[in-house]
């Protein structure tokens, strides 16, 4: 360990660069401009504030338009979102498990031995897939339709 380890504290240790502990340690410098230089800095700090105000105004003013005149646009988006999730899950979970289920029922209703009829056990099968299948694809149109008709073109 070397002189200078041993007598840096934890902070500079951590950083390896001795941070001031006394603030009056870096003195404000104290410039005196001269008069025109002044008037100079003067008129673009106020052109800057007149500047900043204004673009402050109409950032709000914006935001006002928006709320007002969006406000059935963004529910449409609002609803069309919802409706993205919806067709999401159904695509990916209903609409496989109302296939199988309406598959199985198809099976049984067309299968050759079957001379006495279908029992009523199937026929629910049936329709649950045939539910689950419309309710999975009538979301998903109507998800690209609200999407077609509210969508936003840039």
């Amino acid at each position: 360990m070397t002189k200078n380890e041993a007598t840096m504290t934890p902070e500079e240790s951590v950083s390896g660069v001795a941070e001031p502990s006394d603030p009056s340690m870096f003195k404000a410098r104290e410039t005196e401009l001269s008069q025109p230089a002044g008037e100079l800095l003067d008129k673009y700090l106020a052109d800057f504030r007149i500047q900043l105000e204004a673009r402050a105004r109409v950032k709000a003013d914006g935001f006002d338009n928006v709320q007002s005149k969006h406000v059935t646009d963004a529910r449409a988006e609002l609803l069309a979102s919802r409706l993205d999730e919806i067709a999401n899950i159904g695509m990916m979970i209903v609409l496989p498990i109302g296939l199988f289920l309406f598959g199985i029922g198809i099976n049984e209703l067309l299968r050759p031995s079957n001379v006495q009829g279908i029992s009523p056990g199937y026929v629910w099968v049936l329709l649950l897939g045939a539910a689950a299948v419309s309710f999975s694809l009538g979301v998903y149109i109507s998800k690209s339709v609200l999407k077609r008709l509210f969508g936003r073109r840039k």
